[in-house]
């Protein structure tokens, strides 16, 4: 996984961004569909991979927090899957009214949880400052992973430069 995150900035950007251009061509629904998944799935595991990375440079023994963020990241996956599936363009079922908001705001507080948790780890591996600053700037460039790549990439390169220093 450490090869994956040497690549240069530009690969893991066209890795992100092709599933998405690609889909935009296609006309038929299903294959649409399957396309977007394959670039969640992309998404998803590269945030894998990156806290990976951060948990591992750390020397953690894997606990509560390692498998609560894969979890919530696997159940993001099929929670997409689903609903691209079960509801295509508004011919399936409707999440309205309550249980639609209650949907909805599990659905940021997971993100924000992955983001804030992605965060967090990358600024105690920098040994910066836990300024609220700081948190916001990382979590909105992985909230927009596609553009923050390019500011993220060069950071978690420096970080594996110094680990194998290190060793």
């Amino acid at each position: 996984m450490e090869n994956l995150l040497k690549l240069k900035a530009q690969y893991i950007f066209t890795l992100l961004i092709l599933p998405w251009i690609i889909s935009v061509f296609i006309y038929n629904p299903f294959m649409y569909d399957l396309i977007n998944i394959i670039g969640y799935f992309i998404y998803f595991a590269l945030l894998i991979i990156f806290y990976d990375f951060l948990f591992q440079l750390f020397k953690r023994k894997i606990g509560f927090e390692y498998i609560f963020f894969i979890i919530v990241c696997i159940v993001f996956l099929i929670t997409y899957t689903f609903i691209a599936i079960a509801f295509e363009e508004g011919e399936g079922l409707e999440l309205k009214g309550l249980i639609g908001f209650f949907v909805a705001i599990i659905y940021f507080l997971a993100f924000g949880f992955i983001f804030y948790t992605l965060s967090v780890n990358l600024l105690k591996a920098e040994n910066k400052k836990m300024k609220r600053e700081y948190v916001f700037n990382y979590f909105i460039l992985f909230l927009v992973l596609p553009i923050g790549i390019w500011f993220l990439m060069p950071k978690f390169q420096k970080l594996i430069n110094i680990e194998s220093e290190s060793q």
